[in-house]
């Protein structure tokens, strides 16, 4: 058959080949029926574009002196298009812009623990929030519904809450054979206190130790606390209590310590002396320079800025820990010698997005790092930042605390002492918290990148799995011990 019979018909008009005419034919009305049925649908509703082409052409190249007018080009047609979505019906509710996701408790705590405790201090100050924040959790059951209220409003996360991050971060170093880290709670208990039973058979499940003590020979009794807080950390932290701190009021002392030890992924290779500028004092408006050991490396690390309206800013660098969850971060102010009126600015927000950027595959940096070695010891009350966030009942009312022993107890005073050093090798850092309950009839008052850190910073050590700073300081001068 050739090609010109084809064309002209013959093939088709062929009796024996009728079946093709007809199916030919009713293909033909088939495909103008729904061609006919779609471009009036199209044209009948606002949810489909006439010319989607002109919405999304063909990419081609664009000569870069051209790319800006095109842009404000672009932006004018989008501004004046014709093209319209629906509108709402006036009789439903618009729908609510959605929120940003909620700070969990423990990182909102630590956070409000930073704000208080070390961002507005003039000297060296570090703290490891989830130890007072767990020892107070554990009063929740203890508590009257008015101070069970107080403590989950100030705390924002349960004891079960916070006991799973501290498991799960002991399991997650466990298998490392180069970092350690421990936690213990001891309850102390006077000769004639006891303890609620529910209360207690609880804590001896979390593996809490009761310890007996007679707060009439405070000596002795201190010096049992202190003795077991030595034990804890290693050595660290040789007191949680003063002999003087307690009086024949005293009924109950509870301590947490919690004890890290990290050795660096990437190690620095020399040290060598060094001047670290300490911020300008009040008499003197000039920075003051003191010479001290300054430990160097050139490695590639994650770094990353925060920038403020007002043109100050921050600077940080991640320090990964070998086989291990936790980083150290390090903080500078982009303007030197501004790190109060940058960490002033900084927020929550600003602090989550620097932890959660760590567990994201994001490029390194190459960088000359410089870092001071630096031993930093901290004593603090928290009571004052505690009762700011809302937590007052405990202190002050006899009956908050009803259901956690057989008289009426307060808190007097909720302590930490902390401690963290830096050298070549990786991080030691320890911290030890404790509740002191007395009766309130005898109770007092309740009291390629340059990264060179030689000037006052930040530090925080953050657990990436929880996304949680476990330790958080403010170094002023790393060469006071």
């Amino acid at each position: 058959m050739s090609v010109t019979s084809l064309v002209d018909g013959e093939f088709l008009l062929r009796p024996s080949n009728r079946a093709c005419w007809i199916f030919l034919i009713f293909a033909s009305s088939l495909c103008l029926t729904t061609a006919q049925t779609v471009q009036q649908f199209a044209y009948n509703t606002d949810f489909f574009f006439r010319n989607p082409s002109e919405i999304y052409p063909q990419p081609v190249y664009v000569p870069k002196s051209q790319q800006e007018t095109i842009k404000t080009y672009e932006k004018i047609q989008f501004e004046d298009s014709s093209l319209r979505f629906p509108a709402p019906n006036q009789n439903e509710q618009q729908q609510p812009r959605p929120q940003p996701p909620k700070t969990p408790g423990a990182m909102q705590f630590a956070w409000n623990m930073m704000k208080m405790m070390v961002l507005p201090r003039q000297d060296n100050t570090v703290i490891c929030p989830i130890l007072p924040q767990t020892l107070l959790a554990t009063l929740h059951d203890g508590a009257d519904r008015a101070a069970q209220e107080e403590l989950r409003s100030s705390l924002l996360a349960t004891s079960q809450e916070l006991g799973q991050i501290v498991r799960s971060q002991e399991l997650a170093i466990r298998g490392s054979s180069v970092n350690r880290l421990d936690q213990a709670m001891a309850v102390f208990l006077g000769t004639d206190t006891k303890i609620s039973k529910p209360i207690q058979d609880k804590a001896l499940q979390n593996g809490v130790e009761f310890v007996p003590v007679n707060f009439l020979n405070r000596n002795t009794a201190a010096a049992t606390a202190n003795d077991w807080v030595a034990r804890k950390s290693q050595g660290l932290i040789r007191e949680i209590v003063a002999p003087t701190a307690l009086d024949a009021s005293t009924r109950l002392l509870m301590a947490s310590v919690i004890n890290f030890k990290g050795k660096w992924k990437f190690q620095f290779t020399k040290t060598e002396p060094g001047l670290f500028e300490t911020a300008p004092s009040a008499d003197s408006r000039s920075p003051v320079a003191q010479q001290g050991p300054m430990m160097y490396q050139f490695n590639r690390f994650r770094y990353g800025e925060i920038d403020f309206t007002n043109g100050h800013g921050m600077r940080w660098v991640e320090l990964p820990y070998e086989s291990s969850s936790l980083s150290m971060v390090l903080m500078l102010p982009k303007m030197r010698h501004q790190l109060q009126q940058s960490a002033q600015q900084l927020s929550v927000a600003d602090v989550t997005e620097i932890i959660t950027s760590l567990n994201q595959n994001r490029g390194t940096n190459k960088m000359h790092l410089t870092v001071p070695k630096f031993n930093v010891f901290s004593s603090l009350s928290l009571v004052p930042a505690l009762k700011h966030l809302g937590l007052r009942s405990i202190f002050d009312r006899a009956s908050a605390l009803q259901n956690l022993a057989n008289e009426p107890l307060v808190v007097r005073d909720v302590s930490q002492r902390t401690f963290i050093s830096v050298d070549e090798q990786g991080t030691t850092a320890v911290s030890a918290a404790s509740l002191a309950f007395v009766a309130l009839s005898a109770a007092p008052p309740p009291p390629i990148i340059n990264f060179t850190v030689n000037e006052p910073f930040l530090m925080m050590i953050v657990d990436k799995i929880h996304e949680y700073p476990l330790f958080v300081g403010k170094i002023v001068n790393p060469t006071l011990n």
